[in-house]
């Protein structure tokens, strides 16, 4: 029931900013609104402000903004060309028919921004958590709980960024690695693996590992 209640929510919200975006350029542009709809269908409760009416149509399947000498039928009635969106420039009409996708997509980089603002990015540190048998790591006698402070003398401040490091070489190469084990830190050399893996696009590749997850 209230993941129900949630999706209702969040289509009203996507509905409304959408019909809003064509209600503020129709606005902006001077074409009159008549009706601000939130449904479709017969009106539940309702009233108007101005020269809109706003209201609440009984099925909540979307929504719709009435403007005035909108459809080809009425354009003949039309007494106030200068507010109908019929005898409007071309490119006046373009605006008010993107601008309910164009506040929807404003919408979703809010969010998305607002969400990486508070939440932040989740850094994972450099610390071993388990070593693969047989692999460069163990054979140098890496251990698990063990953290990698630098790479060939460059800083590592993520698990993240040990990844891109090594990935980035494009042939077989050693490296140093800078470790930090309870108390001690210690510095061990060793030759990375060549393995053949698939990338994003699917296309097989080869990366070097060194036996750390």
């Amino acid at each position: 029931m209230i993941t129900i209640i949630v999706a209702i929510l969040v289509i009203g919200i996507l509905i409304f900013v959408h019909e809003l975006g064509h209600f503020l350029s129709a606005k902006l542009l001077g074409v009159r609104v008549e009706i601000f709809s939130l449904g479709f269908g017969p009106r539940l409760i309702g009233f108007t402000a101005g020269e809109t009416e706003y209201r609440l149509s009984l099925i909540p399947l979307g929504g719709y903004v009435k403007l005035y000498g909108e459809h080809p039928e009425t354009v003949p009635l039309v007494e106030d060309p200068e507010r109908a969106f019929a005898f409007k420039k071309p490119w006046h009409k373009a605006i008010i028919v993107i601008s309910g996708p164009l506040a929807n997509f404003l919408l979703a980089v809010l969010i998305f921004w607002f969400l990486f603002a508070s939440v932040g990015t989740y850094i994972v540190p450099a610390k071993i958590g388990e070593i693969i048998p047989n692999s460069p790591a163990e054979k140098v006698g890496l251990k698990p709980g063990d953290e990698i402070l630098e790479v060939n003398g460059k800083r590592v401040k993520s698990f993240q960024e040990l990844v891109f490091f090594l990935r980035s070489k494009k042939i077989p190469e050693s490296v140093t690695l800078k470790i930090k084990r309870e108390d001690q830190i210690f510095e061990v050399n060793l030759m990375p693996e060549i393995k053949e893996d698939y990338n994003i696009f699917g296309k097989k590749t080869k990366i070097p590992v060194i036996g750390i997850k």
